[in-house]
Parts: C-alpha cells; sequence; structure tokens
C-alpha cells in the first residue's frame, strides 16, 4: 500500500520574508508638528485621559521620544504608576 504524504511533502516551505526595520520612535515635536495628540492608558483600572503635549514638550523637550513616558506615568483614578501612551492620530 501507498504511504501517504504529509502536508510539508505536498506544500513547499514558504520563504519568510525578513523583518523590516522599522523608523525611530516619534518624538513629543514630531508629534506635535503632525498635529498628533497623546494620551495615556491606565493598565490597572483602564483609565485613560488625554495629555497636554505642549506641557509634556516644555518640561522634556521636543527631542524626548513618546515611548520614554512608558511607565512613567500615575493614573489620577487609581494611583498606579503604570501608564502607557496612546497616540491620537489627527
Amino acid at each position: 500500500m501507498a504511504r501517504t504524504p504529509s502536508p510539508r511533502e505536498i506544500i513547499p516551505e514558504r520563504k519568510r520574508s525578513k523583518p523590516q526595520p522599522r523608523g525611530k520612535p516619534p518624538t513629543l515635536g514630531g508629534l506635535k508638528d503632525y498635529g498628533h495628540r497623546l494620551a495615556a492608558g491606565c493598565g490597572e483600572c483602564q483609565h485613560t485621559a488625554k495629555l497636554d503635549l505642549d506641557a509634556l514638550i516644555g518640561r522634556f523637550g521636543r527631542d524626548l521620544e513618546a515611548i520614554a513616558l512608558n511607565g512613567h506615568l500615575r493614573c489620577q483614578r487609581c494611583g498606579k504608576l503604570n501608564g502607557r501612551i496612546q497616540v491620537l492620530t489627527a
């Protein structure tokens, strides 16, 4: 009796594409220039709040990468220090 071929024998394996390099993370100044806004979301209680981008730029400068704020934002509702940045597109 003939052996049934496995799926690997029938279907040729696909070539995996190389991961594409990503650009630099957006800076606070770059987000402002493109008209984006920022919000923060709490990982504990799911509270979200819009952030004042001008105030953040005044405090940290235009060249700060927005993702540097992750984990350093305190939730106004529950007080936990685990906020995550969300970019709101224009």
